[in-house]
């Protein structure tokens, strides 16, 4: 039997309260670590009730994975309100927009753990996917305007590049020592940084093969 959506404004309450609770739970100790059990106690509600909301632990995980995904798609627009004077320009835009991202990560258990949850589960990491896919589309709309029409699909393929190198060089920070982390995430700036330049500049240069100098 799957999870009903709640309509009544009790229900929405009481979906809102597990996912609270899960949270909390969550920043002490970890997803992994955590049962339904002790989320039903921390929310004040019985197992059996638990299961009325949400199917199993994965779909709170999820619940929680989309509610940061809009708070952040908020962030992204709020992010664009300005518009760059420049093609050049984007690259703030973006290192605002990874650095916003990271900072989220670090200071926020649960976004954490649902990003290292996404490497071993395949529904957060499929839900993790369509979130990246809608923050790509949404920058690809902003920067297409800097370029002429017949470059539009390699500002698509760039952009999908520097989009997933940030997810990446995120995903490692994660895993290191505050000290290595920073330095990964530096490396990463300076990199989407200068290829973007690179890319304003000569938008138009074929890439290298495997067989080109280097």
């Amino acid at each position: 039997m799957s999870a009903r959506t709640p309509k009544q404004q009790r229900s929405i309450a009481r979906r809102e309260q597990i996912m609270a609770s899960a949270s909390r739970l969550i920043a002490q100790k970890g997803y992994a670590n955590l049962t339904i059990s002790e989320i039903a106690l921390e929310a004040g509600v019985s197992p059996s009730s638990m299961y009325q909301y949400f199917k199993d632990k994965t779909a709170i995980m999820l619940a929680l994975q989309q509610q940061y995904a809009a708070h952040f798609q908020q962030s992204l627009a709020a992010a664009f309100q300005q518009v760059p004077a420049s093609k050049e320009q984007l690259a703030d835009y973006f290192l605002k927009i990874m650095q916003l991202n990271y900072q989220l990560h670090l200071s926020d258990p649960v976004v954490r753990d649902i990003t290292l949850a996404a490497s071993t589960n395949k529904e957060i990491a499929n839900s993790e996917a369509e979130d990246l896919t809608a923050t790509l589309m949404f920058l690809i709309k902003q920067t297409q305007v800097f370029f002429p029409a017949e470059q539009h699909a390699k500002v698509e393929t760039m952009l999908q590049l520097l989009v997933h190198s940030a997810m990446a060089a995120t995903s490692l920070a994660l895993t290191q020592q505050p000290s290595q982390a920073d330095a990964t995430m530096r490396c990463a700036y300076r990199m989407l940084a200068l290829t973007w330049q690179d890319f304003c500049h000569y938008p138009d240069q074929p890439p290298l093969s495997v067989h080109d100098p280097v």
